[in-house]
């Protein structure tokens, strides 16, 4: 609950200016080199400007926890009598859970590395979906292809007539493609980007979001055969999801401060708020399961729509957070992670909410995060949650999310436990801009605000110094993707208060993101950023861009990024690290030769992950 999570409040003043995918295949690893060089390959992996990977360290970083995540909730086994089954993704392949007591556990019935897959009707395997490169998918069954190959945005199946439905980019924002067992594929709707979100039970309907900004996004019916498409809400709204009960659509609306839950009807329409963020719920026979969360801990409730009364019929066991929530006749199940345990699927009875099933993880030593709050110089609230260590006077890791409408919650991380392990705090901010605290809080970044968010860093810099147990001397700023470039933005306004950055797929050039971004992206992101063919625009964002003031970096840098990244263009990274080290900022540079914006594989990981504590005790020494 969050009565358990620890809050408290520092004001401050005056002070200055993740759909997985599924695991690709490792990288051939390669021997460590045995003496510091300037330039070395590893891997796939080319080494400029860093020593070398220290091997205690990395024999410390091996080793992934073996976590699951539910991907489907229903089907009788009947190699297992016809017991009911729940299809969960672990270990790198699709398993069933018995949702009753079994001898046999488990079941792989395809080895589907994925983070979505449905059962067919026959139930001989699960249709999934294999991601390829650049963000780039299919669906298959066994070893065929059944789909488009493209980025597949937000796959849904049909289960009564096994088909699927899915939004397929290539050079233009999504369309809405539908897909049957055969391989037949067809386009219902352009002038995306479409996200399906269910099908109606006559199989007339589509219900489809389309987003063409984060804060801006309307839920739609798309008839089939026609592909007309009608608005069921304000597309300058924020619809989050939606689907449909009956004749009815029940949906996730974004308002000013919260998530709540709205009934469309043809005739009328009611609102559910509740006390926290509903982000995501199920229908059952009683009432609908929602997932609340306050400060980022997840609770699930129970709404009786008749009434509009609600109860928590059960909590997240460690402050932990509950996600992929699905509900099939007699049981429900979902997704649950804390900072202690990796992913695990839970299920329960759908009547009395008893436990039913589980697939545990192994628990982690991992500290739990505390949630704090911070009030900026200018009066906006936010929250940053604190992992730390035992120590005193400990170094500190300052790491800020990409999105920019993101957010940190308090789930299992594998480079904060190694990174707490090895003696550092991590401080994770969830700045202005960030997901969570409703649309306003969102929108406090957009345009002329965007170095608005600073003041959240000087904030969250001035808590480090108030904590007796941190170093506020011994600060190094993370930032991936959005991140990147607000660590970068950081070491700029603060370069007293901060010793180096790290960043991972870091935003250097707007102006260059812009114009090399993926076709299909490219409207997403002038909405968030500007529109960099007007002239003005154009002047403010090169002025923003760091590769425009990197002379300014006067500390250290770790700087990585995927040579294959469909979203920030390899090529301003390149320009960024030759530019830094014109300027005589010292560079530690990794290039991912097989990977995209995130450094996926498991070999690569572990190199970066080392490579950035090394930098770490570089950079605070």
């Amino acid at each position: 609950m969050v009565s358990r999570v620890a809050l408290a409040t520092l004001v401050v003043v005056g002070c200055g200016s993740s759909t997985l995918s599924d695991t690709p295949p490792r990288s051939t690893p390669a021997q460590l080199p045995t003496e510091p060089r300037a330039s070395y390959q590893l891997g796939a992996l080319r080494i400029d400007g860093a020593p070398t990977l220290d091997k205690e360290l990395v024999a410390r970083r091996s080793g992934e926890p073996i976590g699951a995540r539910l991907l489907d909730l229903g089907g009788r086994n009947r190699a297992m009598g016809g017991i009911p089954v729940a299809l969960i993704s672990s270990d790198g392949l699709c398993k069933e859970l018995p949702l009753v007591q079994h001898p046999q556990p488990q079941i792989v019935p395809a080895k589907c590395e994925t983070g979505w897959a449905r059962f067919t009707r026959t139930m001989v395997a699960p249709v999934f979906q294999r991601a390829l490169a650049d963000e780039t998918s299919e669906l298959r069954l066994h070893e065929r292809v059944v789909s488009r190959t493209g980025t597949l945005v937000d796959p849904r199946w049909d289960d009564a007539r096994d088909r699927s439905f899915y939004g397929l980019a290539i050079d233009q924002p999504a369309e809405l493609w539908m897909t049957s067992l055969d391989g037949n594929s067809t386009k219902i709707a352009g002038n995306g980007p479409w996200s399906p979100l269910d099908i109606s039970t006559d199989g007339r309907f589509v219900l489809a979001r389309r987003e063409v900004a984060f804060t801006r996004a309307g839920l739609y019916l798309i008839e089939i055969a026609t592909g007309n498409a009608t608005a069921l809400t304000d597309p300058d709204g924020l619809a989050v999801r939606g689907t449909f009960v009956g004749g009815d659509v029940l949906a996730i609306v974004e308002r000013d401060d919260r998530r709540v839950l709205e009934w469309i009807s043809t005739w009328w329409r009611a609102r559910v708020e509740l006390e926290g963020d509903v982000v995501d719920f199920a229908v059952l026979p009683q009432g609908i399961v929602a997932v609340v969360e306050v400060a980022g801990v997840s609770t699930l409730q129970l709404i009786d729509l008749a009434t509009g009364h609600h109860r928590v019929i059960s909590e997240a066991p460690d402050d932990g957070v509950i996600r992929d929530l699905q509900a099939r006749s007699d049981a429900i199940a979902f997704t649950y992670s804390d900072a202690t345990h990796p992913r695990e699927v839970h299920a329960h009875r759908s009547d009395t909410f008893q436990p039913l099933a589980r697939w545990p993880s192994e628990r982690s030593e991992m500290p739990r995060p505390a949630i704090h709050e911070i009030i900026a110089r200018d009066g906006v609230r936010s929250q940053l949650l604190a992992y730390l260590p035992t120590g005193d006077k400990l170094p500190v890791l300052l790491e800020l999310h990409g999105g920019p409408e993101d957010r940190w919650l308090p789930t299992y991380d594998r480079f904060v436990q190694f990174a707490t392990a090895e003696g550092y705090a991590v401080i994770r901010p969830n700045v202005r801009g960030s997901a969570g605290q409703g649309r306003t809080f969102m929108s406090l970044d957009d345009g002329a605000k965007r170095e608005h968010v600073l003041r959240d860093v000087d904030a969250t810099l001035a808590w480090i110094a108030a904590q007796p147990s941190l170093d506020a001397s011994r600060v190094v700023v993370m930032g991936t993707s959005y991140g990147g470039y607000l660590g970068l933005a950081s070491l700029r306004a603060f370069p007293d208060r901060l010793r180096g950055g790290i960043t991972l797929g870091a935003v250097t050039d707007f102006v260059g993101l812009l114009e090399g971004t993926a076709p299909y992206r490219r409207d997403h992101r002038r909405a968030e950023y500007g529109d960099e063919r007007d002239p003005a625009t154009r002047q403010q964002l090169a002025a923003r861009s760091p590769v425009a003031w990197v002379k300014d970096l006067k500390k250290p840098l770790l700087v990585a990024y995927g040579e294959k990244d469909p979203r920030v263009p390899p090529a301003t990274a390149t320009r960024f690290i030759e530019s830094a080290r014109a300027a005589g900022v010292p560079v530690w540079s990794i290039a991912a030769a097989d990977e995209g914006h995130w450094f996926e594989r498991t070999d690569n990981r572990r190199a970066f992950d080392v490579l950035a504590i090394q930098f770490l005790r570089f950079a605070t020494r």
